[in-house]
């Protein structure tokens, strides 16, 4: 008998650069996964959302604003496109930072469902916009005199509430007057970041009421002020209360067991219609500023709180309780080691955006009975025609017995027993792997390469470990944390126990190690670099701190420091810098080091630059203009990806681009290490 042969599955193609540079994204990798990333419809049968993705060629974000029916298989309906990226004013102690961190964007529907409302940034400056749910009439509905942080509508939808950060433009005017007689040098200036003083951001809102169809503007009441969900500068206690009310107006909420305890802790409660409260007596309804609950919901009958939070070994999961106050009954419904981001209610679903380590995020259905998830929409199907490579979750303790944890990539077509190079990449490795915190390490291709990476998450504080009782403030705590290193060490010896993981697996070969980072990632690379020998090349997106970053960081930033137990700048501590400034270490720093820095925070780094180079360490810096602490400029960013990959091929494998826009590069990387090898000999 003749059976008919099975289709043979389309070949998978490897991975590439325009691959994850072209990803389409609802939302932000770079925020946390308790942010919003869409409105949902006043009948609850729609949702709306922006849809971003990088145009290298154009150096720009393309930018949409869809919506889609809440069914499996819908199509997004393009409403409108355009507009610049809107980015975060963040407050950096007190002063208003060109961060690079993008901004929570969302878009409003109006009472009827028939208008949406939203931001919309054009020629640097961000307004307030509405469209038909059709997809006409998109349009500008007033010229603000400052730039819109958050839009509302009134309750019979005739008037949008728009909130303004107007204290920002107010002191940028105040600042430009006193510059005509010039600037006083104080605790305002951030050198680094500027040669003129930052203005000082309180988070101060301003709020107007706004008619969208004559573009008159009054000044909002109190009430219609509330209208407003804002994500601005929200205080550590409102970081951790949540709640939620049914429609037997019962209550879940969220209480503090001590609101002046330094380190907070809070259980989940339920007040019920006879006026009884009710503790939650679970683990998982309890939690600290360190372990905060994600979301809280009643389920569509009123009757079983629904508690979204992490758990696991770590925090590396995310998981949905069941807990029926009426019953005292409490239960999982499921886990999963994916990220669930912007999760809300819909009858008895959860929409979330969903996202592997291995996929791109997606809108799901995630079926609040039974935890099954069903696919609303994906923006990158692509990728399930895309080769990347394995990915195994990894669980470890560090040297403070901390639960650490990280994602181990091997390469497609690695041979059994074949031990490879592997890649640190810091210091998130929450759902799909990009190029870790400020996506400039990209794993995938990395792992397309040949590399083993080790995506690794940053380990919990040491403070967090510390009881609160033994510390009296922040700045005690922080004191605390730095004595004898051991925040560092904390980080550290959470890298390197992951790396020996790897190591005795067979799968990285302990002589070809690479580190990345950015941001406190960055300040770990280097402790690691700088107090251990298992790293043979690095490559860095921002700087540590160097004995000038005490100047060049301005007063505030010398002061916190000095609170964590830094020397002053008039007394020098060589012993302290020892163990974490590369200027001070030049004179033994060997690793082959690349900086690839914003312009607005490269000053930070050429301390080091030039003290590796007069003791002809091999080191490179490059500096990208008009970019912050995350940089964002698509052309940036590809250029950025190249580098790395290529530095550490050539560092770690011996291997070159033949491509002929790339021989200088290569042929300043050969002087690099012939002058290194040279010093080496010499015993310099």
């Amino acid at each position: 008998m003749e059976t008919a042969a099975r289709p043979e599955r389309p070949a998978k193609r490897p991975i590439t650069v325009s691959d994850m540079l072209g990803i389409r994204n609802i939302g932000s990798s770079e925020r946390g996964e308790e942010s919003r990333i869409f409105a949902i419809s006043p009948e609850r049968s729609h949702i709306a959302f922006f849809v971003t993705q990088a145009d290298v060629a154009g150096n720009t974000i393309c930018r949409a604003l869809v919506s889609m029916p809440l069914q499996p298989g819908a199509t997004p309906q393009v409403l409108d496109v355009g507009g610049q990226p809107i980015f975060e004013d963040v407050a950096v102690r007190g002063l208003q930072t060109d961060y690079g961190y993008p901004a929570e964007d969302i878009p409003v529907w109006s009472p009827d469902g028939q208008w949406l409302a939203y931001r919309k940034r054009e020629e640097g400056v961000t307004e307030l916009w509405r469209v038909r749910v059709d997809g006409t009439q998109a349009a500008r509905v007033a010229r603000l005199p400052a730039d819109v942080a958050a839009v509302a509508w009134t309750s019979d939808g005739k008037r949008l509430i728009a909130a303004m950060f107007a204290e920002i433009a107010e002191a940028k005017e105040r600042r430009d007057f006193e510059g005509l007689s010039g600037y006083r040098y104080d605790d305002r200036f951030v050198p680094y970041n500027d040669t003129i003083p930052s203005v000082e951001m309180s988070g101060r809102l301003d709020f107007v009421k706004v008619s969208p169809e004559t573009g008159a503007v009054v000044p909002a009441s109190a009430d219609e002020a509330r209208l407003v969900q804002t994500t601005a500068l929200p205080t550590s206690d409102e970081e951790l209360l949540r709640t939620a009310r049914n429609p037997q107006n019962e209550t879940l909420e969220t209480r503090l067991r001590d609101p002046e305890q330094l380190f907070k802790r809070f259980d989940l409660w339920a007040r019920l219609k006879n006026g009884r409260d009710i503790r939650c007596t679970a683990v998982q309804c309890s939690g600290s500023v360190f372990d905060p609950i994600n979301r809280i919901w009643w389920s569509r009958d009123g009757r079983d709180a629904l508690i979204l939070r992490r758990d696991g070994w770590g925090a590396s999961e995310t998981a949905l309780f069941r807990w029926s106050p009426h019953q005292s009954s409490f239960q999982k419904i499921f886990r999963t080691s994916d990220l669930l981001a912007g999760c809300e209610m819909v009858k008895e679903g959860l929409i979330c955006g969903r996202e592997s380590s291995g996929y791109p995020r997606r809108l799901v259905n995630i079926d609040t009975r039974s935890g099954e998830s069903t696919v609303l929409w994906d923006p990158n199907p692509t990728f399930a025609k895309i080769e990347k490579g394995r990915v195994t979750r990894l669980h470890w303790r560090n040297e403070f017995g901390a639960e650490n944890f990280g994602d181990l990539v091997v390469p497609p077509g690695r041979r059994n027993g074949e031990a490879i190079p592997l890649v640190v990449v810091q210091y998130n490795t929450r759902g799909f792997l990009r190029g870790g915190t400020g996506d400039e390490y990209p794993i995938w291709l990395f792992a397309q390469r040949g590399f083993a990476v080790l995506s690794v998450q940053k380990s919990r504080s040491y403070i967090s470990q510390v009881p609160d009782s033994a510390l009296s403030d922040w700045a005690v705590a922080h004191a605390q944390a730095y004595t004898e290193y051991k925040e560092q060490r904390n980080q550290v010896s959470s890298i390197t126990a992951g790396v020996e993981k790897a190591i005795s697996m067979g799968i990285a070969d302990s002589e070809r190690i690479g580190i990345t980072g950015l941001s406190a990632g960055s300040s770990t690379a280097i402790y690691a670099l700088l107090n251990t020998s298992m790293f043979s090349a690095a490559a860095l997106s921002s700087m540590g701190i160097d004995p000038d970053s005490m100047v060049y960081g301005g007063a505030r930033l010398r002061n916190f420091r000095i609170k964590e137990g830094y020397p002053t700048v008039a007394k020098e501590n060589p012993s302290f810098w020892r163990h974490t400034a590369l200027a001070v270490n030049a004179d033994r720093f060997q690793t082959p080091l690349l900086m690839q820095l914003g312009s607005r925070e490269s000053l930070l780094g050429i301390e080091a630059f030039e003290a590796l180079r007069a003791h002809h360490r091999p080191v490179e810096m490059f500096v990208f203009a008009n970019e912050g602490h995350l940089k964002w400029q698509p052309a940036h960013r590809a250029a950025i990806y190249e580098r790395n990959l290529d530095w550490f091929d050539f560092w770690l494998k011996n291997k070159i681009d033949p491509a002929k826009a790339k021989i200088e590069q290569y042929r300043a990387w050969q002087g690099l290490r012939e002058e290194a090898t040279s010093d080496l000999k010499a015993g310099t």
